[in-house]
């Protein structure tokens, strides 16, 4: 998956956080998946990765003037989007982190 997105937007989604684009797909799955990793172990293998991809999509959704990410370029997908939103309030409630910007529209 990571190989497709890559090409998709001719960049690693991993490399690029502090970018502007969106690459929500890849990004809202693995960080949702980090989140509730985070949520049922005490092992901070992933923590750092998991702040790292909340923090940046959190500051797209920011960014965004219709509080939505492209999946890829010029593509906007409710269903990745909601997965990013699921992410991030997952997140916080797990670490106490306060993401509501973001979240609210």
């Amino acid at each position: 998956m990571r190989e497709f997105e890559t090409r998709s937007w001719k960049e690693d989604a991993m490399l690029s956080l502090d970018g502007p684009n969106g690459h929500v797909a890849y990004l809202g799955y693995l960080n949702l998946l980090l989140s509730l990793y985070r949520k049922v172990s005490p092992n901070p293998k992933f923590n750092e990765q998991n702040d790292k991809i909340t923090n940046s999509l959190a500051r797209r959704l920011n960014e965004s003037p219709i509080k939505l990410i492209e999946t890829y370029p010029k593509e906007i997908y409710p269903v990745d989007n909601s997965a990013a939103y699921g992410s991030i309030g997952l997140y916080d409630k797990v670490t106490g982190s306060n993401h509501h910007a973001a979240l609210l529209s």
